[in-house]
C-alpha cells in the first residue's frame, strides 16, 4: 500500500479539464434553450441528444469506440494545454490578458453570445454550434504570440 487512500487514484483520474468544457456548453445550451420559449419536451428532446453526442464521460457510451465528439473534444483540450505550456516557456511580458493567463477555452469562448446570434433547436445544431465556437476561440488564442 503506497500510504494515499483509494479515492487520491480515483480523483486524479478524473478529465476535469472535460468536465469543465462539458458543463459549460450544457449551461449555456440549457439558457439559450429556456430563454427561447421552447416547450419542457423541446428542451428534453435537444438535451437528450446533446449528451448522446458529448456523454458526460466514454465509459456512458456504449459503443467501444469513443464517441467523435468526446474525441474532437479531447483533441481541443490538448490543444489548449499545448498553448498554456507554449505561453509558460515564452514567457511573454506583454499586457494582453490571453497571454498573461492560462487559456480557458470555454471561458473566454462566449458560448452563450454565440447560441443567443443563431436560431437553432436541435441537440446536434446546438452542439455544433457549441464546437464552432470553441474552435474559433482556440484558433483566436494561437494567432495572438503571433500577432504580438
Amino acid at each position: 500500500m503506497s500510504g494515499e487512500p483509494h479515492a487520491v487514484s480515483e480523483v486524479d483520474a478524473v478529465d476535469w479539464r472535460m468536465i469543465a468544457w462539458r458543463q459549460t456548453a450544457l449551461h449555456c445550451v440549457e439558457e439559450y434553450l429556456e430563454a427561447n420559449g421552447k416547450t419542457n419536451h423541446e428542451i428534453l428532446k435537444a438535451l437528450d441528444a446533446f449528451n448522446e453526442l458529448w456523454p458526460e464521460s466514454a465509459s456512458e457510451h456504449e459503443a467501444p469506440a469513443e464517441p467523435p465528439i468526446l474525441a474532437l473534444a479531447h483533441l481541443m483540450i490538448k490543444d489548449e494545454g499545448f498553448f498554456n505550456e507554449a505561453l509558460e516557456d515564452a514567457e511573454v511580458s506583454n499586457d494582453d490578458l490571453d497571454l498573461t493567463f492560462s487559456a480557458q477555452v470555454e471561458v473566454s469562448a462566449d458560448i452563450a453570445g454565440s447560441l443567443k446570434q443563431v436560431s437553432l433547436s436541435s441537440g446536434e445544431d446546438l452542439v455544433g454550434q457549441v464546437f464552432k465556437v470553441l474552435m474559433q476561440e482556440l484558433r483566436r488564442k494561437w494567432r495572438k504570440p503571433r500577432d504580438c
